[in-house]
């Protein structure tokens, strides 16, 4: 009972102490409370003064301004008015010179237009003679060149027929040695086939005995073989352009037409020849 006595005799003093805290803090706050009130009022009051002086001080500041802009408005609305004047007075003198100076330029410029147009009538005669002297000159280059042109193309046309002649007896010639080549290559095979024939009928003999051999004559083949090693050919023909009076026709090669030789009969037992087409050779 003596520790429940202690604790409710502690805890009242406690709460007696709380309380009187309790009044010491809403005491303090209260007096905080005035203070802070009367300074707002205080505050308010130095704004209100500072607000009103401040009106007035704007009121006289604005008052002076207006008197000094209108008295700077009347100042320069009567510079302005001065200055229209000496500028009316200055234009109208400037106007006065520059029309007496413009009719000045004009009878200049009249008169340096009509010389220049003088000018350039001579001028454009003189062009005009100049270019019908060089027409002249031109036409006469034309004429000189045309008659070069004709006397180059005869002469092409002369050269082209020299040319012509000149590849056709090559071409007669390169075909003549051929038919030669080939003449004495057939009689040079007659020759070796004879000689087989006679290399066969001797080993046949050799095999078989003088019983079994037949005597077969060599036929000659060389007469044989020269017919028809002659070919019939037809005559070679030239054909030549005929003479034109422009360049490209003049460039065009002659034509050379050579016939083919017909094919020789070929013999029995003997080697088909070849057919040797000649080709002309070429004149470049």
């Amino acid at each position: 009972m003596a520790l429940q006595d202690d604790w409710q005799q502690s805890h009242l003093e406690r709460r007696q102490v709380l309380a009187e805290s309790q009044k010491q803090i809403w005491a303090t706050i209260g007096l905080w409370q005035r203070e802070r009130y009367s300074q707002a009022i205080t505050q308010k009051q130095d704004r209100q003064a500072f607000v009103s002086q401040l009106k007035q001080e704007n009121q006289a500041f604005l008052a002076d301004a207006h008197n000094n802009h209108r008295q700077q408005a009347e100042q320069l609305a009567e510079d302005l008015k001065e200055f229209v004047r000496s500028l009316q007075k200055e234009t109208a003198t400037f106007l006065e010179e520059s029309a007496q100076s413009r009719t000045e330029k004009a009878e200049e410029l009249a008169q340096e237009l009509r010389d220049f147009r003088a000018e350039l009538r001579d001028t454009v005669a003189q062009w005009q003679q100049q270019w019908q002297q060089q027409d002249q000159e031109r036409a006469a280059g034309r004429r000189k060149l045309a008659q070069q042109v004709q006397g180059d193309l005869q002469e092409f046309n002369i050269i082209r027929t020299i040319m012509a002649e000149k590849l056709l007896q090559q071409t007669q010639e390169a075909k003549a040695e051929r038919l030669a080549g080939i003449q004495s290559m057939f009689e040079d095979m007659g020759k070796f086939r004879m000689q087989l024939q006679e290399y066969r009928r001797e080993r046949e003999k050799s095999v078989w005995g003088g019983e079994r051999v037949k005597s077969t004559p060599a036929t000659p083949q060389k007469a044989k073989a020269s017919q028809t090693l002659v070919p019939k050919t037809k005559p070679k023909a030239v054909k030549s352009a005929p003479s034109t009076t422009t360049a490209a026709q003049s460039t065009t090669p002659t034509a050379v037409v050579v016939a083919e030789p017909t094919k020789p009969a070929v013999p029995p037992n003997q080697p088909k020849p070849t057919t040797v087409v000649p080709h002309p050779p070429n004149p470049g």
